[in-house]
């Protein structure tokens, strides 16, 4: 009988010694394809997240818009009650908007104190919230005369100046780089305008 003890062991095909990772190159190139596989699934993740963010950024932006343009028609008339006049938020220009001009969908701190803008310390209560994706102006003027509305306003008057004192609101929302939201209305009609500009950010 032949003592078989001390002969070395050759693993079987079911032995847990054997590596836990090809050794040959069929086996490292089926790595390979399950590797970016697993990269290419992340990368679709990231980008569809991507692609979510700016679709809500949109939503939230649109909503802040039109709940915002509502109120500030609220407290315009209630201004006018009160002093006889509208109030406008610029000395400039129908662009002067605030808080936000930057080219991305992030929010900004409405902080009129801070602020020259001296309009909006009066306007603050029909903000909705402290911080905003859109920027906001409202320029005024009296009746018979459209001298102090600028190009967007002038059309949407029609160019015709109207019989008393008057006030268009303008937000302008960021969507990205290139894609610009803007909503419009008038102290004629509580209808709100709403049209998507490509290009560069106007200063």
């Amino acid at each position: 009988m032949t003592d078989t003890s001390t002969q070395p062991k050759v693993p079987s095909k079911d032995s847990k010694d054997l590596p836990p990772y090809p050794r040959t190159a069929g086996g490292v190139a089926v790595w390979i394809v399950i590797a970016a596989a697993m990269l290419g699934a992340i990368s679709l993740s990231i980008y569809r997240s991507g692609q979510l963010f700016k679709g809500d950024a949109r939503r939230w932006a649109e909503k802040e818009a039109r709940t915002t343009i509502a109120k500030l028609h609220l407290a315009e008339e209630a201004y006018r009650s009160k002093h006889g006049v509208y109030l406008a938020t610029t000395s400039r220009d129908e662009n002067d908007l605030y808080p936000a001009r930057g080219p991305e969908p992030r929010r900004r701190f409405f902080q009129p104190m801070l602020d020259d803008r001296v309009g909006w310390t009066v306007l603050t209560g029909a903000m909705p919230e402290k911080r905003l994706f859109c920027g906001y102006v409202i320029v005024t003027g009296p009746a018979g005369s459209l001298a102090k509305a600028g190009p967007r306003g002038k059309a949407l008057f029609g160019n015709r100046p109207p019989s008393k004192p008057w006030y268009y609101i303008r937000a302008r929302c960021i969507q990205r780089r290139d894609k610009i939201l803007i909503f419009e209305s008038t102290s004629e009609s509580d209808r709100i305008f709403f049209h998507q500009y490509s290009g560069p950010v106007q200063k």
